[in-house]
């Protein structure tokens, strides 16, 4: 398949995944209490198998090599400080308590902005309720495969938590499963349909400073799970996202130009309203804690330097929402200082000025259940407490998946109660996989209508920026095997400036209506116009075999290191231990260091400090394993992908099906290629014309014809032969319109029952009209003598004037093409039901 590129996620962690800590806190955070705020994945995913990939760290989403429209945006067109707030677009913020589910705050708040900025800029009204999207819904679903009976084809397949139940939310994730599951028709849904707690609404107290009890957070130990029947709800149709290059790519090699027009660029989409959700290295993994490492710099709440710097090269750990930015930030802004010099280490500031405004989901002052007393942030309203924002450095190495999301707030307004998704990618993932080429590359879907449907949008997703997406629609033939081997539809091109999930919408013209069992496809090529390279890009993760391999690849890498580090925090733990008790039993401190000493070194304290440090190393290497894994489901005959052969010689098309083969193989599960059909549910009249009614129409246009061939135009009849029938100019023309009007409508391409009704319709009332006008000649009978030439111009209307020469069953009605059932797979699209303001 060309060169295969993937996405760095697999080599850099996923957003709120706990994992083992480095060496240096592991004692620190082996007694910590279940985290609250999304841990650091350390040291997970450095090994993930990548069947043959190129290295991660090639970001699939970034530019091609020196390509122009790497030169997003003019700096002096760009103000030097925005806010998103001062829009009056930004929802408020919330408490992530008590999960790993940060990416989806950072997602649900994303979307919400946009949403918000949309309507406002359509003047649509959006209900209130509709802009606070369900983080629960999201973290819940992403890690919830379609039930195993599912009719669509795809049974099982999604993103699998190992441990299951509750433990699904602490996985972790990404931005990008925001795309994935908004795309396939899951979310998002109002907070009040699936409100983030458990459903017993069991509370966790906490104390304030003066031992006041106060309502903290949810509890996790109550019953999270959402119903099944929620999946497929959605309050607004989803359009786009844009996945952009990633800062912290740069940054890490000190490329600072190519920095800033990654910076450009998320400024831009920020202008345009939408709020941009990221990944990065975060220093703290709850609200109010500093680590050694010295990343945050929380200041304190008045003087707005809550700033995060992350100068190392670390994997993400927490995802967030940029809001806005400010160039004049201060770099002085940024470094913990030191507890007792009161100094900052100068590696710990960033190289030049500017921050992003950061929105985060560790909660504000605004208490119970988005905040708690004194909150965490800066304190921009100036009341004392954290407004949950923060400064993150433009130049951070860790800042990553920058993404926006992008909605059809015209949806809401739409009285249609469902559609139609016909789709195969159900399986969210942290990794995408292109395949690219200098020959051209092609992918294509094939599907069948489940019932009368009409097909008014198609989607792709596309990585590199700057691609030309061309799509074609094929009705296949009875018996077809390719996805090309049909009736061509329609053709549409667009040009996408980012990477991402796109929606086209078809014109009337090219919107076309499916009946039950009629099989289509969708071909898409693309081309990234900055190189002319060929692209075609898949959702691909490790699958369940592999985590018995990973876990043996850490524990071949990390385990003696690991089992060291323990095993001398163990020891000096029992060195500790002993010194105390021979201070208690009256020795002096040189004695009871002897005494340590000598402990230490028994069998009995390497015996125990063994022990401890084997436990602690063992469970270590289980934490770096990932919590999940992923199952695709590929069938054949599904997705196909067209391109040279292995020799290099011939284009041809392949099916997908063998390629997920190969990477299972392999231990990489693949998801069928990400391209999607949206079909809306057929209005009365626009389903196909029956045979029958074509037929009959087909019969009346003849019977019109030869009846028109047979009558004379005159102005009074007096130049008409008795027993001639005859009728005026005016009276012939508007049967000549009405017959020609029905010869179109039978001769479309595919006929609509309502064009046909109305065809039929407008036919009978100009013949019945026709009928009532229609006498006999006047003129007196033939002979001999008699004047039997008839005038030009009535000559011309018997035959003429729009009137076919021939008649009969010689009339040329245009080619009906055949309408009804072909054999293929019975493959369902999934009905996606809108949610409506104020209804469970």
């Amino acid at each position: 398949m060309g060169r295969v590129l993937v996405s760095a996620a697999l080599a850099v962690g996923l957003a709120g995944a706990p994992s083992a800590a480095p060496a240096a806190f592991a004692e620190e955070r082996a007694s910590a209490p279940s985290s609250t705020m999304g841990e650091g994945q350390a040291d997970r995913l450095l090994s993930a198998p990548q069947a043959g990939f190129a290295a991660a760290g090639e970001d699939v989403f970034d530019w091609a090599t020196d390509a122009p429209s790497a030169n997003v945006r003019s700096t002096d067109v760009l103000p030097a400080a925005f806010d998103l707030r001062d829009e009056g677009v930004v929802t408020p913020v919330k408490f992530q308590n008590p999960w790993n589910s940060c990416w989806s705050f950072g997602v649900a708040s994303a979307s919400e902005a946009s949403i918000v900025s949309e309507a406002a800029r359509q003047g649509i009204d959006v209900p209130d309720e509709f802009t606070d999207v369900s983080e629960r819904h999201l973290a819940w679903f992403a890690y919830t495969p379609l039930p195993a009976d599912d009719d669509s084809g795809q049974g099982g397949e999604g993103m699998v938590s190992v441990e299951g139940g509750n433990a699904r939310l602490d996985s972790g994730g990404m931005p990008v499963h925001g795309t994935s599951l908004f795309s396939s028709g899951i979310g998002p849904v109002p907070e009040f349909e699936v409100p983030y707690r458990g459903k017993e609404g069991t509370i966790v107290t906490g104390t304030d400073a003066q031992g006041n009890p106060y309502d903290f957070y949810y509890s996790r130990d109550d019953d999270w799970s959402v119903d099944e029947v929620l999946r497929f709800q959605q309050m607004i149709e989803f359009e786009e996202s844009a996945q952009l290059p990633s800062p912290g790519d740069y940054s890490v090699t000190e490329d600072y130009e190519g920095a800033e027009r990654v910076n450009d660029a998320i400024k831009q989409q920020l202008l345009e309203g939408r709020a941009v959700a990221i990944t990065f290295y975060a220093d703290q993994s709850r609200p109010n804690r500093i680590t050694e490492t010295g990343y945050m710099n929380p200041g304190n709440n008045e003087s707005k330097t809550w700033a995060h710097y992350t100068p190392d090269e670390l994997p993400i750990s927490h995802a967030v929402t940029i809001v806005g930015w400010d160039d004049a930030y201060s770099k002085e802004n940024f470094g913990n200082p030191d507890p007792v010099t009161g100094e900052v280490d100068p590696a710990k500031q960033p190289p030049m000025d500017g921050a992003w405004i950061v929105k985060n989901s560790w909660g504000s002052d605004d208490g119970f259940p988005n905040g708690y007393p004194g909150g965490w942030g800066n304190d921009d309203d100036g009341d004392g407490g954290g407004d949950g924002y923060f400064y993150l450095s433009y130049w951070d190495n860790t800042i990553t998946k920058p993404e926006t999301f992008d909605f059809a707030v015209e949806s809401v307004q739409s009285e249609d109660e469902r559609y139609f998704v016909h789709q195969y990618d159900y399986m969210p993932s942290p990794s995408v996989a292109a395949s690219s080429s200098s020959s051209r590359i092609s992918m294509a879907n094939v599907f069948t209508a489940s019932g009368a449907e009409t097909i008014r949008k198609l989607a792709c997703e596309t990585t590199r920026p700057n691609t030309q997406a061309t799509f074609e629609v094929y009705l296949l033939d009875e018996g077809a095997t390719l996805p090309d081997e049909g009736l061509k539809l329609a053709e549409v091109e667009e040009t996408f400036e980012w990477g991402g999930f796109h929606t086209v919408e078809l014109t009337d013209e090219q919107s076309f209506t499916l009946d039950e069992g009629e099989r289509f496809s969708v071909v898409v090529t693309q081309k990234c116009l900055d190189d002319g390279s060929y692209h075609a890009s898949y959702d691909s993760g490790w699958s369940e075999a592999s985590l018995e391999v990973l876990e043996q690849q850490y524990r071949e890498q990390y385990y003696d290191e690991r089992y060291q580090t323990y095993l001398e925090a163990a020891t000096d733990a029992l060195w500790v231990q002993a010194r105390d008790e021979a201070f208690q039993a009256g020795k002096t401190e040189a004695e009871a260091i002897d005494a340590a000493n000598a402990y230490v070194e028994t069998e009995e304290a390497r015996a125990s400090a063994a022990e401890t440090a084997a436990s602690k190393a063992e469970a270590a290497i289980r934490d770096m394993v990932p919590t999940f894994y992923c199952e695709g489901v590929v069938n054949e005959g599904e997705s196909f992908i067209y391109e040279l052969d292995e020799e290099g010689e011939f284009f041809a098309w392949t099916d997908f099906y063998e390629t997920s083969k190969a990477q299972e193989a392999q231990g990489v599960e693949v998801d069928n290629l990400p391209i999607k059909a949206y079909g809306y549910e057929v209005e009365e009249g626009d389903e196909y014309a029956s045979a029958e009614a074509l037929k009959q129409l087909e019969d009346a246009v003849k019977d019109a014809r030869n009846d028109l061939a047979q009558t004379v135009v005159s102005a009074d009849g007096t130049d008409v032969a008795k027993g001639a029938p005859w009728v005026t100019r005016a009276v012939h023309d508007a049967f000549e319109a009405a017959i020609a009007a029905a010869e179109a409508a039978v001769g479309a391409e595919r006929p609509l029952a309502g064009d046909i009704e109305r065809a039929a319709a407008d036919l009978a009332a100009a013949r019945e009209a026709f009928d009532a006008a229609k006498a006999d000649g006047l003129k007196g009978g033939g002979g001999s003598g008699s004047d039997t030439r008839k005038d030009p111009d009535t000559d011309a209307g018997a035959k003429g004037d729009g009137a076919l020469a021939r008649t009969g069953d010689d009339a040329p009605l245009g080619t009906v093409a055949a309408v009804g059932a072909v054999g293929g797979l019975s493959v369902l699209a999934v009905a996606v039901r809108r949610c409506r303001a104020g209804e469970k």
